[in-house]
């Protein structure tokens, strides 16, 4: 999905029934709309979106990937054992009594 981008906090982005600034307004996206879905392939500078179950036609200017998310993954549980537990084994630190 792709997040909206370089649009004025006080203007919107226009949805546009064609590839072209010369097509009607269907529909449009706040400056900071995210969940903005690619429905096929871009036409030079223009690309076919869906938003808010609306569809029509978008500047690919205006449109950045939306960034990853990083999910932690669950350790398996040979991993789960109380490290403080193997402290001992350790040498001791240099210059510690």
């Amino acid at each position: 999905t792709f997040r909206v981008v370089g649009v004025d906090g006080f203007d919107v982005l226009n949805v546009r029934s064609g590839p072209s600034e010369a097509f009607g307004v269907v529909a449009t996206i706040p400056p900071d709309g995210r969940s903005v879905a690619l429905t096929g392939r871009c036409v030079g500078d223009w690309c076919p979106v869906r938003f808010n179950d609306r569809a029509g036609w978008v500047n690919s200017y205006f449109l950045e990937p939306e960034p990853r998310t990083v999910t932690a993954r669950a350790r398996p549980a040979s991993y789960s054992y109380d490290v403080r537990m193997n402290l001992g084994a350790l040498p001791p630190a240099a210059g510690r009594r």
